[in-house]
């Protein structure tokens, strides 16, 4: 189990995957980064666009960036199995409170449950997608020791 000061080294990565390449997008995130868990879930979206997102934990050192196609920085929000990014969250609380980020302002977190808050800097627009938790991988972190 982490404690506080572990848990304050890492951050968390979500990478979009399909159905045809979440198998070689897993295998890869599990040789590069050794998480310790990837959290799967199914973007709540028709058949033919299905996406998963591939969730872990990272050191926070990790250059992340050119590592892995499709890959973002993000947070969670345990109680409501909410998913966004920082710019998502900005732009949430805009859209909440009359166009004024402020930092202080408090998000009603269950109108929230179980999505994923994403901002399209292409389009200036947020989106907030449902998601269903498919499954939790763990993997055995022990080292062989000879």
């Amino acid at each position: 189990m982490e404690n506080n000061d572990e848990k304050k080294q890492k951050m968390l990565l979500c990478t979009f995957a399909t159905n045809l390449n979440y198998i070689s997008s897993l295998n890869y995130i599990k040789r590069t980064f050794s998480p310790k868990a990837i959290t799967l879930y199914k973007l709540n979206v028709n058949e033919e666009d299905e996406q998963l997102l591939l969730v872990y934990a990272v050191n926070k050192s990790v250059d992340f960036k050119n590592m892995i196609k499709g890959t973002i920085r993000i947070h969670k929000k345990k109680n409501t199995n909410t998913l966004f990014t920082i710019n998502a969250l900005n732009s949430l609380i805009a859209k909440e409170n009359q166009n004024v980020v402020d930092l202080n302002y408090e998000i009603d977190w269950t109108k929230y449950t179980n999505k994923i808050i994403l901002f399209d800097r292409s389009e200036s627009k947020l989106n907030i997608k449902d998601i269903i938790f498919v499954n939790k991988l763990y993997f055995d972190q022990r080292l062989n020791s000879k």
